[in-house]
């Protein structure tokens, strides 16, 4: 629990030492009245989305090496370890879908189950890109005094043998998170379910 409150810690002061411009993205009015009425001030409330914003980018270039036969083993593990603290516990559920499944429901699978079958991949490298345009649920407080928030954005996925392209796709992830506040008024921000809620063909040389 300790050294769950700690990589915390330092994720918030890294949100807040290096954080994402949102003061230029025009943060909609929507979202200040939304987290006013939770009792966040305008910049906690900037400082809160960049957080979350940042946590989302780190993910994504974790993933990316995670599955790369180009990095060492040892490594990847590294980042599988990395990315687990962002998430409530090893075993929080995420939803992975392919443009293969047609109209079949997504697989709901462990966050560390899923990296480790990413490890062992049959591509060469895998990327992982995400748009930079987010769309963010209603702020709500949960029945444990903590809060929680979605996060909507499309990914973009690519697999590679070599230098060729073997399977790319484009899914609308929806990121939930729990917000709440630790033992030294700081935010403890974790990732408490990852939804897919639409995937299609992503074609490298028009969507991208």
């Amino acid at each position: 629990m300790i050294k769950d409150n700690l990589n915390m810690l330092i994720l918030l002061c890294f949100c807040l030492l290096y954080p994402i411009n949102v003061y230029s993205e025009n943060i909609p009015e929507r979202i200040y009245k939304d987290f006013n009425k939770n009792n966040f001030s305008r910049q906690e409330t900037e400082q809160i989305i960049s957080c979350l914003k940042k946590s989302i980018i780190i993910i994504q270039s974790y993933i990316s090496d995670i599955a790369s036969k180009y990095v060492r083993y040892s490594e990847r593990k590294r980042y599988r370890n990395k990315i687990l603290q962002y998430f409530e516990s090893p075993n929080t559920i995420i939803e992975v879908t392919n443009v293969h499944l047609h109209n079949e429901p997504p697989k709901r699978v462990p966050i560390k189950g899923y990296l480790n079958r990413l490890m062992d991949i049959k591509y060469t490298s895998v990327s992982v890109y995400f748009s930079e345009k987010y769309k963010f649920s209603k702020l709500y407080k949960n029945s444990n005094e903590k809060y929680e928030i979605g996060v909507s954005v499309w990914q973009f996925f690519v697999a590679r043998n070599d230098d060729i392209i073997v399977y790319s796709d484009q899914t609308l992830k929806q990121t939930f998170f729990t917000l709440y506040k630790g033992q030294f008024n700081e935010y403890n921000i974790k990732i408490n379910e990852i939804k897919a809620i639409e995937t299609k063909p992503f074609r490298i040389s028009t969507d991208y």
